[in-house]
Order: structure tokens, then sequence, then C-alpha cells
């Protein structure tokens, strides 16, 4: 798990880092995000390397978002994210992690299509929904993807990549 998210910050920072070394990106808005999401996927990756995890507090999920966002456009994947304006009770930290695995997977396994990332209101609830428009997952895998050391296959007739993401640490962090 902690070797995933590692290995997961550790690109976001690379990518951001080297852009921000290259000059390509002048000063301005954009260059002020992702110095933004650099300082705070840095101190994410801290807090998870000194296995420090954060208590239950109000979030903002804009502010977990937008880091993921930036990062994946640093990497050459476009995300469409709409900030919601929404707040929800939880370890900042485990959100984190659980979108970050989401976006990330999304990146990897849709065969170069987009990942769109929404949040609306449900009665009472946040839903947080991270989607694309890859090839889906073979119909076998649906219903076991979310349990413990599941892995499957996403399908299409041109593309097939096998899912290694741990989708069920998702479902874990998000039932804490």
């Amino acid at each position: 798990e902690v070797a995933h998210e590692v290995r997961s910050a550790a690109a976001g920072l690379a990518a951001g880092a080297r852009l921000l070394a290259s000059g390509q990106i002048p000063p301005g808005p954009r260059r002020t995000a992702l110095e933004k999401m650099v300082d705070i996927e840095a101190a994410r990756l801290r807090r998870t390397v000194a296995s420090k995890q954060g208590p239950m507090t109000t979030v903002d999920v804009d502010t977990v978002v937008s880091p993921f966002v930036v990062a994946q456009a640093a990497l050459g994947h476009h995300v469409t994210w709409t900030p919601g304006g929404h707040r929800v009770h939880a370890r900042h930290d485990g959100l984190a992690e659980a979108l970050s695995t989401l976006i990330k997977n999304a990146a990897d396994h849709a065969g170069g299509r987009g990942t769109t990332v929404t949040s609306r209101l449900v009665g009472e609830q946040v839903e947080i929904l991270v989607s694309d428009a890859g090839p889906g997952l073979d119909p076998a895998v649906r219903e076991r993807l979310f349990s413990w050391g599941s892995r499957g296959r996403a399908r299409s007739e041109e593309h097939t990549s096998e899912l290694q993401s741990p989708m069920y640490l998702v479902c874990r962090l998000l039932l804490e």
C-alpha cells in the first residue's frame, strides 16, 4: 500500500519538478498551480513515509482533487474537472490516496482516453466520481474488483491492459 502511494506521488513530483526546472512554464497561474501541487504532494509523501495518519476532519474536495489534475497534466494526461465547492468528513490523506489511485488508474488503463472527475451532492452525501472513456472492465471482474487480491483486465478489441492498481485499498480507505 505504502509503496504504491510513494510511487504515485514520486511520479507526480518528478514530472512537476522537471517542468518547473525546464523553464517551459512561464510565471503565471499555471506555474503557481504546478508549484502548489509539488508542495502539497511533497508534504503528503513525507506524511506517508512517516506513517502519520491524520485525523477525521472536514476536507474541501476541490483542494484534494486540484493537485492530481495538475500532476496528471504534467504527465501529459488531461483530466476534466470542474470545482464543485463540496466538503466531506474524512482523513485528508486517505481521501487523497483514494482519489490519486483512481485518477492514476484511469490514466494508466483508459487507453489514452480522457478522465473526468465530478462531485455532486446526493441527499446528505457527496458523491465523487472518477470516470474515463477507456475500454471498460471485463464483466467477469466487475463484481470482485474491490475485493482483496483481485486483479482483472481492461477490455476492448484494440486495447487490453492488466489492472494492477489496488482497488481494494481505495474501498478500504473510503470506508475508514
